[in-house]
């Protein structure tokens, strides 16, 4: 008789601690904030149903929140509270003002890969590690990876005449992102990897492989994160690949000749290396970082201007115009280091699709260490919420983007731009934590772009309504219906291209 009192004591006392844990983690919190608007959640899953069931377009629900809720909204993952903000005044007071830590379960996520580098680095390591790599960030630097785009260029542009002489259809997306992780190996650290001309090289699979995997690990935070690389064998491989490239790169660099590193261009890999007190295992988070924040991103962002000039011949042709003046009769594939800031419309291309178009579409993710009040709206944010800033969201807020969905680079004119509010654009996020490398990706594109729209014209090989975003860290184009001519030629292509012949490149593009 007492065995049973004893154990109905215990199961009674097990049920009265797991209700009342459930309740503390799973109610309470969303009565606590039942203040702030948002789609109902349920008390287990929050909200996550209703993202993992749209795959890839986390950004577009939640501009469809927005829309339905207001500036400010709160979503449920699970028993995560995330707000989301929007607003350009809000942004600048809690990225800016008060300038909150990242999210530790951002950081977390993404550092099977990138370590503590820039990216995720804690605040209170940031500044120092910043200043030491942004004071070497100058024009001289950016002249010297000038040199080094010219030859993973000359491969692009070969691969293009080859197409058009063939007259076949091209995967854009595809074959500029081969280009600009060449470039970015080769002006990070002095060596291409050659994805241009092997396509079975492991970088770009492992890249890729992890972008999805530390993706699904934010999603899924803290259960992945808590298990570590045992819960993605696919995310550990990919990881030792990287660093092991990453590794034999540093050792390489180490043992070079005084005599070598004079003849060649300076990349960022003598950077890191000059960085004091910056370990090898440091070294290699940033050069990690740099491979994940600096081809991709550029690389989709450049897809998705041919995908909207595609569909505006008028622009096509101001571009022409702007970059044959530039070019004159010269025999060269590409333009000099002082004449890419000439490119005054194509730079408002390119920002406007930066806008509509945004590839790190989800933004920053803060955690708040003190309770705030929103400028924008008066509502309080008490301290740990977590604070999620969509560039997407804010790049289509109608109160500063008149017609949003509306491709118009002439928002970008010196006039529009200086009416704007300074925080509505946030392609490249602000403040302290803005992104270290926009200058060198953006003189990257419009270098790029300059010759591709010189030599070729481009149009589209499938209907532009068939081509969707997917967002999954980055957001890219991909195609969902492919006419069946292209699928004899390109196996699942995200953006296919026809590519037809302007001007005859030199010579010496040739193969």
């Amino acid at each position: 008789m007492a065995l049973v009192s004893w154990l109905e004591w215990i199961v009674l006392s097990f049920v009265i601690a797991a209700s009342f844990l459930f309740f503390y983690i799973f109610i309470f919190p969303k009565w606590r904030s039942r203040h702030i608007p948002g789609p109902k959640p349920s008390l287990l899953l929050g909200n996550a149903l209703e993202l993992s069931n749209q795959g890839g377009a986390a950004p577009m629900v939640f501009e469809r929140y927005r829309k339905q809720y207001g500036d400010v909204f709160q979503f449920w993952s699970f028993y995560r509270q995330i707000v989301v903000i929007s607003h350009p005044d809000d942004i600048k007071y809690i990225i800016v003002t008060k300038n909150f830590p990242k999210a530790e379960e951002f950081n977390l996520s993404l550092s099977p890969l990138a370590g503590r580098g820039l990216l995720t680095v804690r605040k209170q390591h940031h500044q120092q590690r910043r200043r030491a790599i942004s004071k070497q960030f100058n024009e001289d630097f950016l002249r010297q990876l000038h040199r080094h785009m010219k030859v993973e260029l000359k491969i692009l542009l070969a691969k293009l005449q080859k197409a058009s002489e063939k007259r076949e259809p091209v995967d854009f997306d595809k074959d500029a992102t081969s280009y600009t992780l060449d470039v970015m190996c080769r002006t990070g650290f002095g060596r291409s990897a050659d994805t241009q001309k092997d396509t079975n090289h492991p970088i770009p699979k492992a890249v890729n492989i992890a972008l999805k995997e530390m993706y699904h690990n934010v999603a899924a935070y803290p259960i992945r994160n808590f298990f570590g690389l045992y819960t993605s064998p696919r995310l550990k491989e990919a990881t030792r690949v990287v660093k092991e490239f990453a590794s034999q790169v540093i050792e390489a660099r180490k043992v070079e000749s005084e005599q070598d590193r004079e003849r060649r261009p300076m990349d960022l890999l003598d950077i890191f290396l000059k960085v004091e007190d910056l370990p090898d295992w440091d070294i290699i988070a940033e050069i990690a970082t740099f491979l994940i924040a600096g081809h991709d991103t550029t690389s989709h962002t450049m897809s998705w201007l041919i995908y909207e000039v595609c569909q505006h011949p008028e622009i096509e042709e101001k571009i022409q115009q702007e970059v044959d003046k530039i070019w004159g009769d010269r025999q060269d594939w590409m333009l000099r280091f002082e004449e890419i800031s000439q490119l005054e419309y194509l730079n408002m291309v390119w920002k406007e699709t930066l806008r509509k178009h945004p590839v790190a579409a989800t933004g920053t993710f803060r955690r708040l260490d003190s309770d705030v009040t929103l400028p924008s709206c008066g509502m309080f944010l008490p301290k740990n919420t977590a604070v999620l800033v969509p560039i997407y969201l804010v790049h289509r807020n109608p109160e500063f983007w008149p017609d949003p969905e509306a491709f118009i680079p002439e928002r970008f004119s010196r006039e529009n731009t200086i009416k704007r509010h300074p925080f509505a654009f946030q392609a490249f996020s602000s403040g302290p934590r803005n992104c270290i490398g926009q200058f060198f990706a953006t003189h990257e594109a419009l270098t790029t772009l300059a010759s591709l729209y010189h030599f070729f014209h481009f149009s589209l090989a499938c209907n532009a309504e068939d081509v969707r975003p997917y967002h999954a860290i980055t957001m890219k184009p991909v195609a969902r219906n492919v006419p069946d001519q292209v699928k004899s030629v390109l196996n699942s292509p995200k953006l296919p291209i026809w590519v037809t012949p302007r001007n005859s490149i030199p010579s010496v593009v040739e193969e």
